[in-house]
């Protein structure tokens, strides 16, 4: 098979600062690199004429996260509804999904979830799952699975 490990999710985003902050400050991500990379190199690979973009390698949580903020060549906004065809989510892990929702309400994190649910069917029977947003809105879920 060619594909031999996984390497990042990317996620474009409207503020670098604000996000870097929310995915250091809310999950203990740290930056690994922060460029702004040539014009040249971003239509590229992107396709996308004029386009330059600041790229922000996080690493935490035992994943990378690649954020990405058009400098020039910015679309408009999508909908991240998760009814969405393309809409996407990135997802975690948790020790204590109970505390961990209560920590990041009382952060001011934007929760798409309406409260935490618990998982009474299926595989994960037994745990606790919620949606959160990032300041994009783009979903991150957060899963707690009981010992087993």
């Amino acid at each position: 098979m060619p594909v031999t490990d996984y390497n990042n999710t990317s996620l474009t985003v409207s503020d670098m600062d604000r996000s870097i902050a929310w995915y250091r400050d809310n999950l203990g991500f740290e930056v690994l690199s922060d460029r702004i990379r040539d014009p040249e190199y971003c239509e590229a690979l992107t396709g996308v004429d004029g386009a330059q973009i600041r790229m922000v390698h996080l690493d935490g949580s035992g994943g990378r996260i690649e954020l990405m903020q058009y400098i020039k060549g910015a679309g408009g906004e999508i909908d991240k509804a998760t009814n969405h065809v393309g809409a996407m989510q990135v997802g975690f892990m948790v020790d204590d999904a109970h505390k961990f929702y209560d920590e990041l309400v009382a952060k001011g994190v934007r929760m798409r979830s309406k409260h935490l649910v618990e998982i009474t069917e299926g595989p994960n029977k037994g745990g606790a799952i919620f949606f959160a947003e990032d300041p994009d809105g783009i979903v991150v879920k957060f899963l707690h699975l009981p010992a087993g």
